[in-house]
């Protein structure tokens, strides 16, 4: 029923769109820092500060804009690096059909060598969470000492139902032709209703970037790749190996989420070894936008002291 609704609601976003489809846009972009993946995708990250290294992830359809209120917080004592995975924000979206977490955290993975990185602290939002873990998992299957710890925001990787946009977009046709022709401000201002507890906050420049990605050459198409792609084939056997991870790792989690069940934050302490949770009031999807002090204040206090459980 509820997709039913969905899809009726995107034919009216279809209605009112058509008659002014957005021209392909290629966003102007800022002082370019690319990581050359493979020889020939360019990842984007933005490198400020000094430190342990913390690598940021974003959530599907989201760009390295989500950290803007909490980046540069965490610069002042660490060196914090921002990602735009691959076929979002500024890193090229090609139409290779290789958009699994899986290639995602292989491109992490090759990222932190080019970095020579240490002691990496990953910190990922909702698919950003998805990718941190399967990274984690890659460094632990080397026994490499790279991961010192891990944030999960809203995570996914803890259940194999994806949520209402992305089995939306998983249809074979018409899920694909709706997002194909619908106005994307106006999808990323929908899928904002649905992940903010309080919409009177959405900022209108976070709108703008994700708008402006999704216009971009292929951007679109990346997002429905990733979408049918997101859920793992070997999903139970991953979760398991999550017992394997030993570094400290702090769930962040809303209460009013809609789009990931706050029940999923328990299912990740069960299935994390050292795993603690910290759950927030007034908030949706995404705290990192809508509680960003609060977020803040929670991983700091977590860098400071992830060798022991801070919340009860």
């Amino acid at each position: 029923m509820f997709l039913r609704r969905v899809a009726f609601g995107c034919l009216l976003l279809i209605s009112t769109a058509c008659a002014q489809l957005p021209r392909p846009y290629l966003p102007s972009e800022p002082d370019p820092h690319y990581f050359l993946y493979q020889d020939h995708i360019r990842i984007y990250y933005e490198d400020v500060g000094q430190g342990e290294p913390l690598i940021l992830l974003h959530g599907f359809g989201e760009t390295h804009a989500t950290w803007g209120r909490l980046a540069p917080q965490l610069a002042r004592r660490y060196r914090v690096i921002s990602v735009d995975l691959k076929g979002m924000g500024f890193s090229d979206k090609p139409d290779d059909g290789r958009y699994r977490v899986a290639d995602q955290a292989a491109i992490i993975d090759a990222l932190a060598d080019e970095l020579r990185l240490k002691d990496v602290t990953l910190i990922g939002h909702s698919l950003g969470g998805g990718v941190a873990l399967m990274t984690a998992l890659l460094w632990q299957e080397r026994e490499s000492p790279r991961l010192k710890r891990l944030v999960l925001i809203d995570s996914a990787g803890i259940s194999d139902k994806p949520p209402h946009l992305i089995s939306l977009l998983r249809w074979p046709v018409f899920g694909p032709l709706m997002f194909h022709l619908a106005n994307p401000t106006v999808i990323v201002k929908q899928i904002f209703r649905g992940n903010y507890a309080d919409p009177n906050l959405v900022s209108p420049e976070l709108v703008e970037a994700y708008a402006r990605s999704m216009q971009a050459p292929g951007g679109r198409s990346a997002l429905i790749m990733t979408a049918r792609q997101v859920i793992p084939e070997n999903f139970a056997e991953l979760v398991a190996r999550y017992r394997s991870l030993e570094a400290p790792a702090l769930v962040i989690w809303c209460r009013k989420d809609r789009i990931l069940p706050v029940s999923d934050a328990g299912k990740f302490r069960d299935a994390l070894p050292r795993a603690d949770v910290r759950l927030m009031d007034g908030c949706g999807h995404s705290p990192q936008e809508e509680r960003p002090a609060e977020t803040l204040r929670a991983i700091e206090r977590f860098l400071e002291k992830g060798d022991r459980l801070l919340f009860h």
